[in-house]
């Protein structure tokens, strides 16, 4: 928490408390007071008045008995009062009494994307937004796509990271909204105002208010961040926080916020644990339910630049039967089945069928995507392309055409418990990585 976060509580028994001892000094101090006038003689060294001794004694041992009894209620008080969460408004105004920014350089959401494009609309021609113009190379089609940038995932993760930061407490909040949400000027992080923080919860009601936040969070980034136009990856991260709780150990890792820089080392941590270590019969589940295998080779032909890396493996063909009266498999067929995982005894079958021909292309799909990132700066890129483009943009291309692959993975790996023995935190923008 910086330094502008308070915790602020319940003060209507604190404000009774101060009330309390106002009223008792206002009554030891005024005009008249026997106690007063004992004091002032003692100070003076005159002769104390009428009665004045016992007076004073009750001034200088029982005054300060009350007052410390008075401190140790409201003590209490503040402890047992109900609490809630709110970041203390320290706020620059203007010449016209306008509230501008945080001291600490935080702003509202809203004028922070005033400055800060959240997407860019690619085409074949240019990539605009804000008032920049990036070259997506390769393209061959007429498609517009939706790319979230670098800082709208950095405010994206910090925001899920508040609410995940509630929750290791035990606690959750009892309402977020855009206008709760404020940023930093300098490296995108959140910080909520004027939120309320619900302590002291059941396990069943922690779970709901969990699930509530999420789904709050869920609407800020899809419509306060990305206006109600979300890409495909950021969809499918708020459509899980919508619907499937038990993923929230990944929200903020999520495969949709990776930085565009670190997207291959995140396809190669997720293809050698599929490959290397988890069983075999569990990879080819997962392999079933990637998408985009159907289309997957016309899809990476339409983009010069990926046909490149497509071409270099000669098109990562399927073996196919030869004929219905094939009776063995051939090498090709024998080598793809080894991969997935068959035994001896099932490769004695005379063909593939028609379930491992789409398994095996989905394999395909997936050795592509890995090997992808080291044919991209192979010699014949270079006829293709500047090469100053060349390792950015096939990034930002594969992960346009391809915007749901690495999403899926990651989650099917989660729904068999094999994404938590991945450590890839190092590469996102949570706080233990960049």
């Amino acid at each position: 928490m910086s330094h502008r976060d308070l915790l602020c509580r319940d003060r209507s028994s604190i404000d009774f408390y101060f009330f309390i001892i106002f009223a008792v000094v206002t009554l030891m101090v005024d005009h008249g007071d026997p106690g007063q006038e004992a004091l002032q003689a003692l100070l003076q060294g005159g002769p104390h008045p009428s009665g004045s001794f016992v007076l004073t004694i009750s001034f200088y041992f029982v005054f300060p008995f009350f007052v410390s009894l008075s401190v140790c209620l409201m003590f209490v008080s503040f402890v047992t009062a109900s609490l809630y969460l709110k970041y203390h408004r320290h706020i620059q105004v203007s010449p016209a009494g306008v509230p501008l920014v945080f001291t600490d350089g935080s702003v509202p959401l809203a004028v922070f994307k005033e400055t800060h494009p959240m997407i860019i609309l690619a085409n074949e021609t240019t990539s605009r937004s804000g008032g920049r113009t990036l070259l997506l190379p390769g393209e061959t089609t007429k498609v517009t796509y939706t790319i979230a940038t670098e800082i709208s995932k950095k405010v994206t993760t910090s925001l899920i990271e508040r609410v995940k930061e509630a929750a290791a407490k035990g606690c959750c909040f009892d309402n977020i909204a855009a206008d709760n949400v404020f940023v930093e000027d300098e490296d995108g992080t959140v910080k909520l105002d004027g939120v309320q923080e619900l302590l002291n919860l059941n396990d069943d009601d922690l779970e709901d208010g969990l699930e509530l936040n999420f789904a709050s969070t869920a609407d800020i980034i899809d419509n306060g961040i990305y206006d109600g136009n979300p890409p495909p990856d950021i969809a499918h991260l708020t459509g899980l926080m919508r619907t499937d709780p038990s993923a929230s150990v990944f929200y903020d890792t999520h495969a949709s916020l990776v930085p565009m820089l670190n997207f291959p080392y995140l396809i190669k941590e997720y293809h050698d644990h599929c490959k290397n270590v988890i069983p075999k019969p569990v990879f080819c589940r997962i392999l079933r339910k990637l998408p985009h295998v159907s289309h997957w080779r016309s899809t990476v032909r339409s983009n010069s630049l990926l046909k490149v890396t497509l071409d270099y493996q000669h098109g990562y063909p399927v073996p196919e039967n030869t004929s219905s009266r094939q009776r063995e498999l051939y090498p090709d067929q024998e080598r793809a089945l080894t991969e997935l995982g068959y035994g001896e005894a099932q490769l004695q079958q005379r063909k593939l069928t028609e379930d491992q021909l789409d398994l095996i292309d989905s394999l395909k799909l997936f050795n592509f995507m890995r090997n992808r990132p080291a044919h991209r700066m192979e010699t014949n890129h270079l006829r293709v392309v500047r090469q100053n483009h060349l390792a950015r943009s096939s990034e930002l291309v594969t992960k346009v055409r391809f915007p749901l692959w690495l999403c899926k993975l990651q989650h099917q790996l989660h729904k068999r418990r094999k994404l938590k023995k991945v450590n890839v935190k190092a590469l996102f923008y949570t706080r233990g990585g960049k």
